[in-house]
């Protein structure tokens, strides 16, 4: 008779900065060089900005869209 040999693996959780996952999606979604770890803090700000700017240009076009055609 054959017994399985099993091996009861355990990883603790890897905790993921919000920050350093969206600059990593957005390097490996675009396909841009992966920055610095020096650069790593200033390009997940920055990518952030830019992404609530946007968000904001997209709210303010919907805002001003609702209001003209409510009128």
């Amino acid at each position: 008779m054959h017994t399985a040999n099993l091996t009861v693996c355990t990883r603790r959780p890897m905790v993921v900065n919000p920050l350093t996952f969206i600059l990593r999606l957005f390097v490996n979604t675009f396909g841009i060089t992966q920055p610095a770890p020096e650069g790593e803090a200033r390009a997940g700000r920055f990518i952030l900005l830019m992404l609530i700017a946007v968000l904001l240009a997209l709210g303010a076009v919907a805002w001003g869209l609702r209001d003209a055609f409510t009128r």
